[in-house]
Formats: C-alpha cells, sequence, structure tokens
C-alpha cells in the first residue's frame, strides 16, 4: 500500500498496489480523484468526460489513436467510480 500525501477526512489514504496494477498510476489517479471530490467538482468532472467520449463517438473518427484514448477514458472512470462505491457515500447537502 502506497500511503496518500493527502490528508482529506473524505477520502481512505492508501491504494492498492498489487502487482497486477501500475502503482504510479494508481497513486495518481487517487490523487486526482480526491481533489475533484474535496473541490466538489467530480460530477462535473466525469460530466465532461463522459461528454467527450460522446461527442467523439458521434464524429465518426474510428482511429485508432482515438479509441484508444477513449476506452482509457472509459475504464478509468469506471475504476474512479469503483472505487468511489467501495469507500464513500454520497449524501444530500441539505
Amino acid at each position: 500500500m502506497i500511503e496518500s500525501v493527502f490528508n482529506f477526512s473524505s477520502v481512505p489514504t492508501a491504494i492498492d498496489t498489487s502487482p497486477h496494477t501500475d502503482p504510479r498510476s494508481d497513486y495518481e489517479r487517487l490523487a486526482a480523484l480526491t481533489f475533484h471530490l474535496e473541490t466538489g467538482d467530480y460530477f462535473p468532472f466525469l460530466a465532461t468526460l463522459l461528454g467527450f467520449v460522446e461527442e467523439t463517438l458521434a464524429s465518426g473518427d474510428h482511429s485508432q489513436d482515438l479509441v484508444t484514448i477513449q476506452l482509457d477514458a472509459v475504464k478509468a472512470a469506471r475504476k474512479d467510480l469503483t472505487y468511489l462505491q467501495d469507500h464513500c457515500r454520497i449524501a444530500p447537502r441539505s
């Protein structure tokens, strides 16, 4: 496990560094996720990401480079959402 440099109460401070994962990319992903959670803009970020995938799919450009970027974006979002499901709870703001 790698300890996070962040001390935010809403996000666990350790990430999984199993042999099948790249610890650096997991660490960077968790740092970015933590930033978006603490600034309260994860949902707008996710909506923007999904909008990018939607627009690029609708454009008809199916070049291998763009498909790879789209797949990587969706995989990262799924990984983030799985992490959130396992470690966080969404609560109304009221």
